[in-house]
This record gives C-alpha cells, structure tokens and sequence, in this order.
C-alpha cells in the first residue's frame, strides 16, 4: 500500500494569523515523527499563498501546497464592464 495523502483545502477561512498557528503546530508534530510515511498537501486561499510557501520554505516542513482556481461565484473584474 502507498503512503497516505492529506489534504487541506483551507477555502477563504483561514487568514495570516491562523495560517502562522497552524504552521507552527504541524512543526511540533512533524518533529514528533507524527507525519512520517504521509504526503501533506495545503490548499489555501490566495491571500496566505505566499506567505505559507515562504514559512514551509524557511522551516522545510514536508508540506506541498496546491491551490484552486474555481468558484461558484460569477467573475468579478475590477475596471471592466
């Protein structure tokens, strides 16, 4: 059997803030051999994209990020009718 994948798809629920929580409690964990043998993978809003990247970079947390581009909404674009 392959390992064991985890996804997260944060949607717009979870800001800076949060993220930086969250980030350092999965720190703790992963240190604790707590995610050995399953491939992490975050999918979060736009806003923290970079911001998560830089941290999991910095730390090199065994995290992947993914990211979505779809939404029930109609598109919205600023400055064109």
């Amino acid at each position: 059997m392959g390992n064991t994948v985890i996804v997260a798809n944060w949607k717009s629920n979870i800001g800076r803030t949060e993220a930086d929580v969250w980030l350092q409690k999965f720190h703790e964990a992963s240190a604790k051999d707590a995610f050995s043998q399953k491939e992490v993978i975050i999918c979060p809003p736009f806003t923290v994209l970079a911001f998560l990247a830089e941290w999991i970079k910095k730390s090199g947390l065994p995290i992947s990020l993914g990211a979505q581009n779809i939404s029930r909404s109609e598109e919205r674009r600023v400055g064109k009718e």
